[in-house]
C-alpha cells in the first residue's frame, strides 16, 4: 500500500507542476525576431519614459486584477463592449502616495473605443502595497 500511494505522488508530481508556470508572453517568429535594430537607449534626443520597477509591478498588478475581475463578455457584446478589453485603450497613472503604497488609476481612452464619446463607464483607483506587493484597496 505504501508503494503505492508513493508511486502515485510521483506520478501526479509533475502534472502539479503544469499548474505553477507563468504565462509566456508570444513571440514573433525567428527571423522577424532576430533582425530587430534597437535604438540607442538614453540618448538626449530619443523620447523615452522610465519607470521606476515598483510603479511598474503596482501596474502590473492592479492591471491583472482589473481585467481578471471584468465579468465574461456577452454573445452580442457591443464593439465598444469589446474595444474595452484591450489592455491598450487604458490610460494608467501611478502615483506613490506615502512610504510602500502606490496609488494606480485606470481610465479609458473613450475616443479609441467609441468615437461618438457615449460616456463609457469604467476604470479603477488601487492603493498598492508594494512592500508586500498586494492590493489594499480598490474603487471602481
Amino acid at each position: 500500500m505504501k508503494t503505492i500511494t508513493l508511486a502515485l505522488a510521483l506520478l501526479l508530481t509533475p502534472g502539479c507542476a503544469l499548474f505553477n508556470r507563468s504565462h509566456q508572453p508570444p513571440r514573433a517568429p525567428g527571423a522577424e525576431r532576430g533582425d530587430f535594430a534597437f535604438p540607442m537607449m538614453g540618448m538626449k534626443d530619443v523620447e523615452s519614459t522610465r519607470i521606476r520597477g515598483d510603479l511598474a509591478m503596482a501596474i502590473a498588478l492592479a492591471m491583472d486584477d482589473f481585467f481578471l475581475s471584468m465579468p465574461p463578455l456577452p454573445k452580442d457584446a457591443s464593439p465598444a463592449e469589446q474595444c474595452l478589453r484591450r489592455r491598450e485603450v487604458w490610460d494608467v497613472e501611478a502615483l506613490p502616495h506615502q512610504e510602500g503604497v502606490v496609488i494606480v488609476g485606470l481610465s479609458p481612452r473613450t475616443e479609441e473605443c467609441d468615437p461618438h464619446n457615449v460616456a463609457l463607464d469604467g476604470g479603477g483607483l488601487y492603493a498598492i502595497d508594494t512592500t508586500q506587493w498586494r492590493i489594499l484597496s480598490v474603487r471602481k
